[in-house]
């Protein structure tokens, strides 16, 4: 007999305890996430939407460690590997689903921030161009008169 077996033998427990250990350690930063998007969603809905500041940074932070489970989950122990765990899911178990749809929150959230962005330079450069056409015009008439 080995020696895991002879422990296993005078504690009278089985190899299952140890699985459920790893799991609850796995669980751990996962439920930390949980409760976290969950005080961030209620103190979002009950300020009417003016929290959302600091709210993004959870969802950020909570997206950003999904997205380092998947990539250095297998090779990183400290970072648990992306799965469904304790969801039980006999059509995705190697979380194939769930990498598409972190991967299709990160296309959102490139989008949202290009969008953004891409607004403010829009507003500003609607602000700023009545002082930029009486510009061009003194310019040209500089150009037409003093040249």
């Amino acid at each position: 007999m080995s020696q895991q077996e002879e422990e296993q033998k005078e504690t009278g427990s089985s190899g299952k305890s140890s699985d459920a250990e790893n799991l609850a350690k796995q669980m751990i930063p996962r439920g930390a996430s949980f409760v976290a998007n969950g005080i961030t969603s209620v103190l979002d809905l009950g300020t009417a939407g003016v929290t959302l500041i600091f709210t993004i940074f959870v969802y950020v932070f909570s997206l950003g460690y999904l997205n380092a489970q998947m990539f250095f989950g297998k090779k990183n122990s400290l970072i648990g590997e992306l799965s469904w765990a304790p969801i039980p899911m006999p059509i995705d178990k190697n979380a194939n689903i769930l990498r598409g749809l972190i991967l299709m929150a990160d296309i959102l959230l490139v989008i949202a921030l290009i969008v953004f962005f891409a607004l403010n330079a829009l507003i500003l450069l609607v602000w700023l161009s009545p002082l930029l056409v009486p510009a061009y015009f003194l310019d040209y008439f500089k150009s037409l008169f003093f040249s």
